[in-house]
């Protein structure tokens, strides 16, 4: 990929990399290849892993662990794409990289636990959580 950033999820680096993501030794490998690839930094979503779900960030220098405590919900509808939205807008405010993903996933975090129980699938988030209670 020629970008800037990619932020994949676990399925989806296995589909790029061909690499089969099991832990943070393999997401880390996974994480360089894309890198190799073109890109210019890598944002991968553990949210697919076992327990809490680790966010792995490499820019070719800079390599951080994001833990967070999973939320067990079914309404995670929108979550890869709210992380990558809420990292745009905030470096479009002019916030770093690193800054932009940690605020990108406490963001996201935030907005799961009040999520929305709608159907019998996978419900959306709560994007407006920190502003009003529903």
């Amino acid at each position: 990929p020629l970008a800037t950033i990619v932020t994949p999820n676990i399925p989806e680096a296995e589909e790029l990399t061909g690499i089969q993501v099991l832990d943070e030794r393999s997401m880390e490998k996974a994480a360089h290849y894309i890198l190799d690839m073109g890109a210019q930094s890598v944002i991968m979503k553990g949210g697919h892993m076992e327990g809490d779900p680790i966010d792995y960030f490499f820019d070719g220098e800079n390599s951080i662990e994001l833990v967070s405590k999973r939320i067990e919900t079914k309404n995670t509808h929108g979550t890869g794409c709210t992380f990558s939205s809420a990292v745009a807008a905030n470096l479009a405010l002019g916030k770093d990289l690193e800054a932009s993903t940690r605020i990108a996933q406490s963001y996201v975090h935030d907005s799961i636990d009040p999520g929305f129980s709608i159907g019998s699938g996978h419900g959306p988030l709560n994007h407006f959580s920190k502003f009003w209670d529903m």
